[in-house]
Order: C-alpha cells, then structure tokens, then sequence
C-alpha cells in the first residue's frame, strides 16, 4: 500500500501500521462479502493521505493496562504480532478518552475503558471519509450496547467477547474480526486480561 500523494506526509510509524491493519483486515474478512467490500473501501481510502491531526497525546489511568493487554498479540501469529507492534509503536501519540456520558454507565465502566482515534477527527490524520481506532477495556468491564450508522469491523488485539442485538456472546478469538452491519446494536466485555481490539467505522458521513 502507497500512500498517494496529496501534499501532505504520514510518519513511517503510522504508514506500517495501517498497511498492517488493512491487510490483516481484508485476510480476516475475506469470508464474509459485505465485510470483505467494507476492507476494500478502507484500504483504497487509505491509499490518500490526509492532514496531520493538531490533538495533544493525552492518557487516562486505565492505559497502564495497554502493554499488558497486548502482550498475548505479541506471542501470535506473525502477522498478528506484527501489527501489535505497529500500534505500539504510535500508541504515544494518541489522545484517549472516555466515551461522551461514560458516567452514566457507572464508575467501574467510567474508570475502566478507553478510546483513542488514529485517523479521524481528533486522530493522527484529521480526516471526515472514515474513523479507524481503538478501544482498550479493563479486566471484567463491560462496554455498553450501542449503534450506529456506519458499517463497523472491530480487529480483536486480546481475549474477549462481543454480543450483536440480542444474540449470545462470543469469542472472536485473537486476531480475529467482529463486523457489524449498520445500525447493528452491539457491545464487549473482557476477562480477567482485559480487552483491545482496533475498529473502522465506514463511511463516517452517514453519522
């Protein structure tokens, strides 16, 4: 994947990790059509660089949980490990946040889960055509059910579970994908290890 040209630069850091990610994606996605045509979109949407991010790298308490929720990335298979090791290596110039009315959900949530855009609003590129990020949950949390319009793949970088409207939970399972369709109600929730898993939102304008 070649970044094409548009006058501005992306860092080699962040340049491999996408490459990673939307390979790792449009393997993982192959199987299910509507999933494997959402990857194609993104990754020809990432081929255009777009306007350095101006956001402030900011943590929250619960990111110390970051490297060790990681590590089980670290000991898979290649190409799995190789993207863990991308996002490693930007994760120290993202912003994370709590999710807008985390309070509202209870202080064990509150305190326990994180966000962080990489290109989007508030991301490393500032971009409005698609939002590609990550989320991190402490052990035994839970993330609230929620939709959307855009259509969603989570890339499971941990253990941990997910629930689509009111089917049971499951166990994607270590570098593999969650896809939801639009409007989709959905939610997570990690073990004793915790959870982190990157996700694209396509196309954001439908938001």
């Amino acid at each position: 994947m070649t970044p094409a040209a548009t006058g501005h630069r992306r860092s080699p850091a962040l340049q491999h990790f996408l490459a990673r990610f939307c390979a790792l994606v449009t393997q993982r996605a192959a199987p299910i059509p509507a999933a494997s045509a959402l990857a194609a979109a993104v990754t020809a949407a990432v081929e255009r660089v777009a306007e350095p991010g101006s956001v402030a790298p900011a943590r929250l308490p619960v990111c110390r949980r970051f490297i060790p929720t990681l590590r089980g990335s670290l000991d898979a298979a290649e190409e799995v490990a190789a993207l863990a090791r991308c996002l490693m290596a930007i994760e120290p110039g993202l912003a994370w946040r709590r999710r807008p009315g985390a309070a509202a959900d209870g202080v064990g949530f509150e305190a326990n889960h994180a966000n962080a855009t990489i290109l989007g609003q508030g991301g490393l590129e500032t971009r409005d055509d698609l939002r590609i990020g990550v989320s991190l949950l402490g052990p035994s949390t839970t993330y609230p059910e929620h939709h959307h319009p855009p259509d969603e793949i989570y890339l499971a970088l941990s253990t941990g579970e997910w629930r689509q409207d009111d089917g049971p939970w499951f166990a994607p399972g270590l570098g593999n994908i969650v896809f939801n369709r639009s409007d989709t109600r959905h939610g997570m929730r990690s073990g004793e290890a915790g959870l982190l898993a990157v996700w694209v939102l396509w196309p954001t304008r439908a938001v």
